[in-house]
């Protein structure tokens, strides 16, 4: 399995699957036909088609996959956040579309003060709890 699948599958930077990956201790495990952890795992539509190899090594990457946090984007006309609460904000007109910013009833405003046009946001985000 790909890194490229993977993140496709779980929605997931490819940087942070080679930190996974990184953080996974794989040794010389031995290449197998079939796998019991993951046997008939072919109607998942995350793994190739069945059959996995490094058997340990998948079950510990997956493990630490479901481990990281999801970020889900939100419409505004959906739900806007509470008021003032600062949240990721998408702005697709800018250079940098991602920032923090908060929305403070009427207007979007960057965590640098700078209000924003009407729609000029797409999708906002609670931020992250980071470790716990």
């Amino acid at each position: 399995m790909t890194t490229e699948n993977i993140a496709k599958a779980f929605n997931i930077d490819p940087a942070t699957i080679e930190l996974v990956n990184s953080t996974v201790n794989r040794k010389n495990e031995p290449k197998t036909e079939s796998c019991d952890c993951l046997n008939d795992c072919g109607d998942d539509p995350r793994l190739d088609s069945g059959k996995v190899d490094y058997c340990d090594y998948h079950k510990k990457r997956i493990a630490m996959l479901a481990m990281i946090e999801r970020i889900h984007w939100l419409k505004p006309a959906d739900r806007l956040p509470d008021a003032d609460e600062t949240v990721m904000i998408v702005t697709p007109t800018h250079d940098d579309p991602v920032w923090l910013g908060y929305y403070d009833g009427t207007t979007w405003i960057t965590v640098e003060g700078l209000p924003l046009a009407d729609n000029a946001v797409t999708e906002w985000a609670p931020m992250p709890r980071g470790p716990q």
